[in-house]
């Protein structure tokens, strides 16, 4: 029989492979716990299927610590100042699409309508 770690990566593969369902099957489960254990595996396995299931990463604290430390003032200053020159190309390029977000999209495109209507 499994102990915990095993059980985890078990459950963990299975929901990877997607076939998770297994941790159900009365086959499976006789093969790695105890028929008593069964309700704490079907436990695990809702949590494993829950939380893989949900995962983003960009709002994870790993990725959010590091998006943090990308924003000092100096590097702030920098992409505002990167902002302003996407800003003076904009009818040449489009890296001011990827500075501002999207819901200011709308914004950047009667900027350039605005600005292409000039001779």
């Amino acid at each position: 029989m499994l102990d915990g770690t095993e059980m985890l990566k078990l459950l963990v593969g299975l929901k990877q492979a997607g076939d998770i369902d297994l941790a159900w099957d009365e086959e499976v489960l006789a093969t790695v716990c105890e028929p008593q254990d069964q309700p704490r595996v079907h436990a695990m396995a809702a949590i494993v299927h829950d939380l893989l299931g949900a995962f983003d990463y960009a709002a994870s604290p790993e990725y959010l610590a590091t998006r943090e430390k990308l924003l000092t003032p100096e590097n702030q200053r920098e992409a505002a100042a990167r902002c302003g020159r996407s800003l003076t190309e904009l009818l040449t390029a489009d890296e001011a699409y990827a500075l501002i977000p999207a819901a200011r999209h709308p914004l950047l495109d009667e900027l350039k309508r605005l600005a292409a209507s000039f001779g």
